[in-house]
């Protein structure tokens, strides 16, 4: 997958050592000991060699080295963690996967530092095993941003320990929480003081660079003058001639600048073709011949040898840097550039223009809009930005590189952008898609007035159908219609708009959308995808792909909606845009829903979540939240779906989106009603009705009807119920709505019956609707409508003409409700956005005995015996089942045959009375635990655990799966029970804890992880002090840990536990091993 931004290989290679380089022993010794520290700064005015030390450093080491070289352009924080992606993933090639699919996303939306902080974090852990230095070279370039600075601060403190960040910096660094840091003993660092040359690196210097010496004597005075500093010791040692000390009493004693320095003493003393060749090639970022050749030689239309001007400078030590592999590339010394682009620009303000003319022409043939963008910020261009701007916005917003968009307009002058309906329009666009729908709405009114359409027909043209788009986000449906009307009248009879028309035209589907317009809607979208080019407006196709499949969702077309969204998908996965990805999962997510594929509508709610989450689109977020409290509402966890529901809500009100938010007032009001909470319901009832009204949308008004006509009957208020949910089942069935109008028949029929129960007409239809329901082509999601109104339709079975047919719906449910179980627990597992509900029975038996059944403990007084208790805790440990007759053995060994049949019958009947009668199954004379259940047993969970662990290749997932195996073991089975049965089972648990225990430690081991190695073995020693592989595992870890003392002391612990307490020696493995570790 692509960067967000272009990256610029030359700022993340690591520098080539020049030759004539001066290796500093003191400062690389000195920096060897920082590298214990997870933070290093090096801070010290400009030229003391911060650079060229790191530089040197990596050289001498063999730690991996990430680099990148800031300038002032990477305070935007996309290009900033682009370039840090693509230097991390330069030494470690793995890296980067997750990293770059987290920010391509977020710069389609907003930027969220927390989020995209875990993602190199958890990417890091991943992918890079050992221990490495990210080098920021110049941090004070960015230190101003914000953004960054936060970056950083998280990424030192929360990386693991094998993560060194080395910052270089002329002014001192000021993170938000480096006193902190400090405290904590994770900085160390390097000053002025500490980086300045010492009178013997003086001589060392020249003798180096002129290849003569100089006397001690010179070298302090050099010292003295100089305060230490290298650049003027380099410049100074450059010029090859007599009066050093001269140059450097003027330079420093008369405060000449480094400017005027650079001027006199390097520029003008080189012959003229140099002179000329350093002023141009300063407004290159990086070149080498060819891109000297091919921008200097076409821009001015001059022939030289360019390999040797190069050569040239590079032999000079003119500040000229080698970088890149492969093809060489050079970058001057960022002073040395500012310099002569400077230079350059104020003397010859023609060729300038020419060089700049010629860049931008090769940077637009490559589109790479970022580096012309650069150029010109760098330039301080700000009307040529501003054109940029105008040219490439909309192009950036359909790729949805949104935040990339903000930092651009964000960074030009206030009067610029008022000076542009254009960007008055970009400006608006990207607030709305942030979530700032209203502040946005008012740039782009302010756009629309700007732009008359004889003189700006195609903006006005975007313009409209923007302002439309979020109109129809906060429902002013009319306004958004009159909008998009405009735009679609700008774009009769002009070929060249049928793009745009499109665009149009499946915006104004999508209005008639939530206007619950969906036949409409239908043919609209299918219209707008005639307008595309296959092969141009592929992005535009997939956009209408995935209205059109939402709409066939509504219309019950689900064969057409899978085909839609598949598109969508398919085309966003070749691009690797996951935002969109977000949004077609969310549908998808809700069509698996509908046809009863309750797993695969979580897992692609799952991901729309998390994909919504890393670009952070918080609508999106919101919807999918939204779909995930329809699944759950469906599968009868209706506490569950509340969370969903006002997760979501708390979203909606930072979007300002009424449609989604009349949505979840509606379903908020219905599952605190199912459960109970009545006086909660009604307000959200009233609001949401408040809010359709306004929004004069008939689809929501009629949603509003349909949830207060099934409040109304399930409140006893069933003439009312009839009134609403009659007027709602006529538009539903009138615009093709097939699910809305079914529950609304449905909701219908129960409240007229319970008004008139004697109708013969009105049996009739109730009886053609439950054939209706139970046939082949009924949607699964039928059974939650069943579930929610179950005690209606069991009052209505009474009727003996309803009885059969009732009876066998409510009987399908049970048998569906059944199936659920199974179900149900691979979705709590599954299940990270919302906490899917508990299980119904949640049975610990590992450090106590504790049985809860729908979240409430049952007592002695629930079992009315302790047998019948341990019965059901028996059955647990017999998954393949027992007849009554092993029973007896166990437990009534005394008892005779008849004896033992009340017994084993009378406490059976306790125990189902219970837990339930369904707990225990019985086929040809066995008795099972019921493992089809929605039940949790610790024991079950500490060996599946176990079994992961054991299966996994991977040392960090085996260790991850040991962790969890330990946290479900939380002392020995059934401690207030000393049957014999149980204290198998004990030890069996017992042996499987000390051997997780074990492994575990030695995973440790293999990690470098000492302590967690020794901790392993003690908490095993503590349980059996005479357990010889703890004693061993211990001893290794103290070896480890290089403290051979510790080593003979669990030796001598060892011997003496097991002559006190077995009168044994240690086994010769533990004797050898100890002889080992202190030979």
């Amino acid at each position: 997958m692509d960067a967000p931004v272009p990256i610029l290989p030359t700022k993340i290679f690591v520098p080539r050592r020049r030759n004539d380089l001066l290796t500093r022993p003191r400062l690389i010794d000195a920096l060897h000991e920082l590298l214990d520290y997870k933070l290093i700064i090096i801070a010290a005015p400009a030229g003391y060699g911060k650079t060229s030390l790191v530089v040197d450093f990596a050289h001498h080491t063999e730690w991996p080295f990430c680099w990148y070289a800031l300038d002032t352009l990477d305070r935007e924080p996309v290009r900033f963690l682009s370039h840090l992606i693509a230097s991390i993933t330069m030494q470690f090639p793995l890296f980067g996967k997750r990293s770059r699919a987290v920010l391509q996303n977020m710069a389609q939306g907003e930027l969220s530092l927390d989020t995209m902080v875990s993602a190199v974090i958890q990417d890091m852990f991943e992918t890079i095993n050992e221990h490495f230095v990210i080098v920021l070279d110049d941090y004070h370039l960015v230190e101003e941003s914000e953004p960054i600075a936060y970056f950083i601060n998280r990424l030192v403190q929360d990386s693991d320990e094998n993560c060194h960040v080395i910052l270089t910096s002329r002014t001192l660094i000021a993170l938000p929480d480096l006193p902190l840091m400090v405290a904590r003993s994770q900085v160390g660092g390097l000053g002025a003081e500490d980086l300045a040359f010492t009178p013997q690196e003086v001589q060392a210097l020249f003798q180096q660079t002129l290849h003569q010496p100089i006397p001690e004597s010179l070298a302090y005075e050099l010292t003295r003058l100089s305060e230490g500093w290298i650049t003027g010791l380099l410049l100074s040692s450059q010029i090859a001639d007599v009066g050093i000390l001269d140059r450097l009493r003027r330079g420093r004693i008369a405060s000449v600048g480094l400017y005027d320095f650079l001027a006199t003493q390097v520029l003008e003393r080189q012959p003229a073709e140099l002179r000329d060749f350093l002023l141009r090639s300063s407004l290159l970022e990086e070149f080498d011949a060819v891109e000297c050749r091919e921008v200097i030689g076409e821009a001015l239309g001059v022939q030289a040898d360019w390999n040797a001007l190069v050569g040239t400078v590079l032999r000079a030590n003119l500040f000229l840097t080698p970088v890149g592999e492969g093809r060489v590339w050079y970058r001057y010394h960022h002073l040395f550039a500012d310099f002569l682009r400077q230079r350059l620009l104020a003397e010859r303000p023609e060729e300038a223009e020419k060089l700049i003319a010629r860049l931008n022409e090769r940077y637009r043939q490559q589109r790479a809009w970022e580096r012309i963008y650069l150029l010109y910020r760098r330039l301080g261009r700000v009307v040529d930005t501003r054109s940029l701007l105008e040219e490439i916005g909309t192009e950036l917003l359909v790729d949805g590189k949104v935040v990339i968009l903000k930092e651009w307009l964000e960074a030009l002058p206030e009067t610029s952008l008022h000076e542009s309906p254009s960007l008055l329009s970009l400006k608006g666009s990207v607030l709305v898609m942030r979530g700032d729908i209203q502040e946005g709405l008012t740039w782009l009114e302010r756009a629309l007035c700007a732009l008359h359409p004889e003189h700006a027909r195609t903006k006005r043209i975007d313009a409209l159908i923007r302002c439309s788009t979020a109109r129809r986000a906060i429902g002013d449906y009319s306004g958004a219609l009159k909008d998009i009307d405009e735009a679609l009248t700008l774009t009769e009879g002009e070929p060249g708009l049928r793009k745009l028309m499109g665009v149009a035209l499946y915006n104004k589907g999508m209005i008639f959308y939530h206007q619950g317009l969906i036949k409409d809607a239908r043919l609209l979208v299918i219209q707008s995808l005639s307008s595309f080019d296959p092969i141009a407006d592929a992005s535009y196709i997939a956009f209408a792909s995935m209205q059109l499949g939402t709409i066939s969702v509504a219309l019950g077309d689900y064969v057409e909606a899978e085909q839609s969204f598949t598109r969508a998908v398919n085309y966003w996965l070749s691009v690797g845009d996951t935002t969109r990805l977000a949004n077609v999962l969310n549908n998808l997510g809700d069509l698996k829903r509908q046809v009863g594929d309750f797993e695969g509508a979580l897992n692609a709610l799952e991901k729309a979540v998390e994909y919504a989450r890393q670009s952070g689109y918080l609508r999106m977020e919101a919807y999918a939240l939204a779909s995930i409290g329809d699944l759950y509402r469906d599968l009868g966890v209706w506490r569950s779906a509340q969370e969903a529901y006002q997760r979501s809500n708390t979203l909606v009100g930072r979007l300002g989106d009424r449609f989604l938010s009349t949505y979840l007032q509606l379903n908020l009001a219905t599952v605190f009603d199912l459960q109970g909470m009545t006086t909660q319901a009604r307000p959200l009832l009233e609001q949401a009705w408040k809010m359709a009204r306004e929004s004069g949308s008939a689809y929501e008004q009629n949603l509003c009807r349909l949830e207060q006509g099934r409040f109304e009957l399930f409140n006893g208020r069933s003439a009312e119920a009839v009134q609403l949910l009659q007027q709602a089942l006529d538009f539903f069935e009138a615009e093709g709505h097939v699910l809305e109008a079914m529950r609304a028949r449905y909701y219908q029929l129960l409240a007229r019956w319970r008004l008139l129960p004697d109708d013969p007409t009105l049996h009739s239809e109730i009886l053609n609707l439950l054939s209706r329901l139970m046939g082949q082509d009924a949607p699964p999601v039928v059974l939650s409508l069943i579930r929610e109104t179950r005690p209606l339709l069991e009052l209505l079975a009474e009727d003996e003409r309803l009885a059969t047919s009732i009876n066998e719906l409510i009987l399908r449910l049970e048998r569906f409700d059944l199936q659920l179980n199974t179900l149900r627990r691979r979705l709590r597992r599954q299940a990270t956005a919302v906490p899917f509900a508990g299980p119904q029975l949640v049975i610990q038996t590992l450090g106590k005995i504790q049985i809860k059944l729908n979240d409430r403990l049952l007592t002695i007084g629930d079992w009315q015996t302790q047998s019948a208790r341990d019965l059901f805790l028996y059955l647990l440990t017999r998954p393949e089942g027992v007849t009554r007759e092993s029973v007896g053995a166990v437990f009534w060994q005394d008892c005779s045959p008849h004896e033992l049949h009340l017994r084993f019958k009378n406490t059976l009947y306790r125990l189902r009375r219970a837990v339930g009668r369904e707990v225990v199954l019985f086929r040809d004379g066995i008795y099972q635990f019921n493992t089809e259940l929605d039940y949790e047993y610790d024991v079950e969970q500490f060996f599946r655990e176990i079994y992961h662990a054991e299966r996994s290749e991977d040392a960090r997932q085996r260790i991850l799966h040991y962790q969890n195996a330990l946290r479900y073991y939380q002392g020995p089975y059934l401690p207030d029970l000393n049957e014999t049965w149980v204290l198998i089972e004990r030890q069996r648990l017992f042996n499987a804890y000390a051997g997780v225990l074990l492994k575990l430690g030695s995973l440790y081991l293999e990690q470098g992880d000492t302590q967690g190695a020794l901790s392993c073995a003690q908490q095993l020693l503590q349980e059996d002090p005479c357990f010889e592989e703890a004693h061993r595992l211990a001893m290794q870890a103290y070896a480890a840990m290089g403290n051979r003392a510790a080593v003979v002391r669990q030796y001598d612990y060892c011997r003496r536990v097991l002559s006190e307490e077995l009168n044994t020696a240690p086994s010769l493995q533990t004797q050898s091993l100890f002889e080992a570790l202190t030979r």
